[in-house]
Formats: C-alpha cells, sequence, structure tokens
C-alpha cells in the first residue's frame, strides 16, 4: 500500500500533467485572439506583481520570479524574432 507521500506525489504529478494538458490547448484559443506566449508571461508576471505580493512586506524573491518572468517574455519575443528573420531569409 502506498504511503501518504507517495500518494501526494502522484497527485501533483497529475496536477501538472491537467494543467500542461489545459495549457496545450488554451494557447493556440490565445493566438486566435492574436496574443502570443509572452502576452500570457507578462501577464502572470503582473498578477504576482499586483495580486499576490503583500503590500508592506519583503517580498525579494517574488520579485525575483516577476523579473524572470519578464526576461522569459523579452527572450521568446527576441527568439520569435530571430525565427521570423531566419524563415525571410531562408530560400523556399
Amino acid at each position: 500500500m502506498k504511503n501518504h507521500e507517495e500518494i501526494r506525489q502522484e497527485l501533483e504529478g497529475l496536477r501538472k500533467k491537467a494543467l500542461a494538458d489545459y495549457i496545450q490547448e488554451f494557447i493556440p484559443i490565445l493566438e486566435q485572439e492574436r496574443y502570443s506566449l509572452d502576452d500570457l508571461l507578462d501577464a502572470i508576471a503582473s498578477y504576482i506583481h499586483y495580486s499576490v505580493k503583500k503590500p508592506g512586506h519583503d517580498d525579494a524573491q517574488l520579485d525575483v520570479v516577476v523579473r524572470k518572468l519578464e526576461e522569459a517574455a523579452q527572450e521568446y519575443r527576441d527568439f520569435q524574432k530571430y525565427d521570423q528573420s531566419s524563415k525571410d531569409s531562408s530560400p523556399d
């Protein structure tokens, strides 16, 4: 019989998979509405900054999370530009 920790880990794995499956279906809907992954990352960073952080608390770790999400969004934008320029310059 499984102990509580094994059950908890299994449930956590299932939750992560379910969320990954949801995101996989959600991203195309965002793209249909002309949003992109970097828009989603920016929105998550903003949500954390304005909704999760507690006023008057030193949330240095959350500041790092927000900064890294913002950096990830910028890196994705840079990748998209590079990918598009590669497609434009490659012969078909």
